[in-house]
């Protein structure tokens, strides 16, 4: 990826900028720029009994392809759309159909539509034909100036910064283009490419082509500002429509205001499916290595538990209604445990209690060298039934760590409770070696201490600087109930541009490690347990790298502090209002 320290800045067109226009004359520049794009975009030729386009004509050195699938969620495509070319009408986020994979894979302009990119470009991957390609395109909507122009309150900056605040509520980022390469990365791609390249805001710069492309920008930026921003600031933020559209009066006055040079950047990344020699070869064996002893707490009743997790869920999600056996997922947990992940977190909700049963059998490693954990979900009112249907799915006799993955379901307090007894159940006959709930708040665990005869064991709870929970923690901890961090790394996956950024970078450098080692380190050195995931072995190594140093009591100290300045849920956010830190 080019450095952006390293780039030259933008030169500014000063004939341009001395010319006292007004408004009406800047908007009738831009018109040259809309109507330079005519009808000739469309208008075919054809050569040899094969289509070409016309515009730009000659530089194509290739017929046209001979189908292209389309996705939108509304079916708004133009009637000009080319014959073969058709649109389907679904949700990219849904589980992709079943179908012959892509020679290629383009996705752009995403940003503030998708929930779960990781996801997202796993699907892209699963749906790519092996030695094919996929690319991401997508914007970084921070604004910011090379000269200094940019000054603190303008509008178009304050646009910027209530769209984010918008978009993560809901949790649909539009700071997305920075991530891209780590998601596909993590998705499996290969031969990855990161170009980062600069959009100007308007018809200032000197250079013809970026000119142009300010011009294209700023057309886009104008002509898109009330759908940007009328639902998601009347229903997401709480204004009147009167109230955004005397704010977006604003916006466009600051946009077209000459001696304010706006950048963002525009992120392009793509990478490659494995090439087919790869795949049909032996898999190359792990380098032999200090397979990590992963130290272990002790819980209420005496286990001994892991405090680095292998995580089977949130990368690896699937329905349950889909039945073939994710075998990258069963390879994955097979070189989690080669590596030292000796405590593998499970779910029925994940959908993926196979693959994981798969893994521990091919694994080699004797059973009571594992700590397995799973919890139930949709079957939680026939609890019995649910961790028979678990245990047959993981080929085990037994869980270590059996769990209630949420209490929203319950509509009383008895309902609560009775769960709690079958778990307690559970237990006693031995199918669990310990009991506990995940994703409790400090009520639901009141609701079942009332009647409880014995204690969880742990609450597994989304545990990151931005959502420390209040007095959640300390309640449970009083209890004897240990905290079980999952989501611990988002602030750098899905809130980034936030008051942690700085630090954790300066802290990475300190330590010689990674920002993700940081996060988990944070975590470790307030005696929590941590669950982590990825689909790459080098980040699965680097990720026990949190093992080998420690942070000190003035830096744990300030991580928490600058992230209690920032509030992000990026689980079961449903269940609570935007600003509910509990």
């Amino acid at each position: 990826m080019a450095d952006p320290e390293r780039r030259q800045p933008l030169l500014l067109d000063e004939d341009l900028l001395a010319e006292d226009q007004d408004d009406e004359t800047y908007s009738d520049e831009l018109q040259s720029y809309r109507t330079s794009l005519s009808s000739t975009v469309t208008d075919y030729k054809w050569t040899h009994g094969r289509r070409f386009h016309s515009y730009r004509e000659g530089t194509d050195a290739f017929p046209s392809l001979e189908k292209v699938v389309g996705n939108d969620l509304s079916p708004i495509q133009p009637s000009w759309v080319p014959p073969n070319v058709e649109f389907e009408v679904d949700d990219v986020e849904s589980e992709w159909p079943e179908r012959p994979p892509f020679d290629f894979i383009h996705s752009r302009y995403m940003c503030g539509s998708i929930s779960d990119w990781p996801k997202f470009l796993r699907q892209a991957y699963s749906q790519t034909k092996v030695g094919g390609w996929a690319e991401f395109q997508d914007f970084h909507l921070v604004n910011y100036s090379e000269d200094g122009t940019l000054k603190e309150g303008n509008n178009v900056n304050k646009f910027y910064e209530l769209l984010r605040e918008a978009c993560e509520k809901i949790n649909r980022p539009v700071t997305v283009g920075v991530n891209l390469k780590k998601w596909a990365e993590d998705a499996g791609f290969e031969n990855i490419e990161h170009k980062v390249f600069r959009l100007p805001l308007g018809t200032w710069p000197r250079d013809p082509r970026m000119k142009e492309i300010g011009a294209f920008n700023m057309l886009q930026f104008l002509e898109g500002l009330e759908a940007f921003s009328i639902a998601t600031f009347t229903q997401v933020l709480g204004w009147s429509y009167e109230e955004v559209q005397v704010f977006l009066a604003l916006v466009r006055k600051d946009a077209k205001n000459r001696r304010v040079h706006m950048i963002h950047d525009f992120h392009v990344v793509y990478g490659q499916r494995e090439n087919l020699v790869k795949v049909t070869c032996i898999p190359p064996k792990i380098p032999a290595m200090a397979n990590p002893k992963i130290p272990t707490i002790q819980l209420n009743d005496g286990t001994a538990f892991p405090i680095i997790g292998y995580g089977t869920g949130t990368a690896w999600f699937k329905r349950g209604d889909s039945p073939a056996v994710n075998r990258a997922l069963v390879e994955t947990v097979k070189t989690a445990v080669k590596l030292g992940y000796n405590h593998l977190d499970g779910a029925e909700g994940y959908g993926t209690e196979p693959e994981l049963g798969q893994a521990i059998e091919e694994s080699g490693v004797s059973r009571d060298e594992l700590f397995v954990t799973t919890k139930v979900g949709a079957s939680v009112r026939d609890i019995p039934a649910a961790i028979d249907a678990s245990l047959k799915k993981l080929k085990l006799d037994y869980v270590d760590l059996f769990l209630i993955h949420n209490p929203f379901w319950a509509n009383t307090e008895e309902e609560l409770q009775e769960a709690w007894a079958a778990v307690e159940k559970v237990k006693a006959s031995g199918k669990a070696r310990s009991i506990g709930v995940s994703n409790f708040l400090k009520s639901h665990l009141e609701t079942i201490l009332k009647t409880a005869k014995v204690i969880p064991s742990v609450n597994q709870i989304e545990f990151h600087p931005y959502l420390q929970h209040g007095d959640l923690v300390p309640f449970q901890e009083s209890k004897g109930i240990k905290t079980v961090s999952y989501g611990g790394l988002i602030p750098i996956t899905r809130a980034t541009g936030g008051p942690l950024d700085a630090l954790l970078s300066t802290l990475a450098k300190k330590y010689g490690v990674n920002e993700s080692e940081i996060l988990l380190r944070w975590s470790l050195e307030r005696k929590y347990v941590v669950i982590t995931t990825s689909s790459k072995e080098l980040r699965l190594a680097s990720y026990l790298q949190a093992l080998t140093f420690e942070l000190t009591p003035k830096e744990v100290e300030e991580i928490s502090h600058l992230g209690q300045q920032k509030h992000y849920r990026a689980f079961w956010a449903g269940n609570f209002a935007s600003d509910d830190r509990s």
